[in-house]
């Protein structure tokens, strides 16, 4: 497969997770606020399965780059490798241990995306954000690859 056949699923696969987000991100203010949000419930079910789904791939790439430093990990899609590179780093830093995305197990941040809770929620629009912002990061480089910097 291409370097750019790879770019574009990359780039395709990370915005359909960004969707996802968005979803479950809008339904948690809704019920925040305490408006029902029961005409996307299909959509919201979606988007959960959706990102559990990638929190178990980005689990197991995590758990590679903990114990590898350096290389791409054989088996893995290069530029999920970057991402789980770029989660653990991120993590390491001082300044990012109150998200509950860098301090929350992925058992933990699986069951937070069913949240019902008031304090649940307010943790899962957090994690969703930061998770948002390393997805973005990983997007923009995806743009880059396919059209070279504008």
């Amino acid at each position: 497969m291409s370097n750019e056949w790879l770019v574009a699923e990359s780039f395709e696969r990370l915005h359909e997770l960004i969707s996802a987000i968005n979803t479950l991100s809008i339904h948690a203010k809704f019920r925040l606020a305490g408006r029902a949000d029961d005409r996307r419930e299909a959509s919201v079910n979606q988007a959960r399965d959706r990102l559990k789904a990638f929190l178990e791939s980005l689990e197991m790439v995590v758990g590679r780059a903990d114990q590898e430093d350096k290389g791409a990990f054989l088996g893995t899609d290069p530029r999920m490798g970057e991402l789980g590179k770029r989660f653990v780093d991120l993590r390491r830093e001082t300044g990012r241990t109150n998200s509950p995305l860098f301090r929350s197990s992925f058992d933990d941040l699986r069951a937070l995306l069913t949240a019902t809770e008031p304090q649940d929620l307010q943790r899962l629009i957090q994690f969703l954000r930061d998770l948002r912002a390393i997805l973005e990061v990983n997007s923009h480089s995806d743009v880059v690859g396919m059209l070279g910097e504008i």
